[in-house]
């Protein structure tokens, strides 16, 4: 997830991110909400159905360098 430009600090400290920044995205969209959009996906591409899949380690988190999803998937 992106951070909003609020969490960065301006002028000199423009690349900071301030002290009261949220450690965490807890704004929408919710995790589980990605997930489902994310094993709908995967389906016919890394298994035939999302049924398949029997553990899932998930996580919203700041981008670093700009939007995007980790997928590992294992056999």
């Amino acid at each position: 997830m992106q951070r909003p430009a609020g969490h960065y600090g301006t002028g000199r400290n423009a690349g900071t991110v301030r002290p009261c920044a949220p450690e965490w995205p807890t704004t929408k969209p919710d995790a589980d909400k990605l997930t489902r959009a994310l094993l709908d996906a995967l389906t016919g591409v890394a298994y035939v159905d999302d049924s398949q899949v029997v553990h899932l380690g998930i996580r919203k988190e700041w981008a670093l360098t700009g939007p995007g999803t980790r997928v590992e998937v294992y056999s």
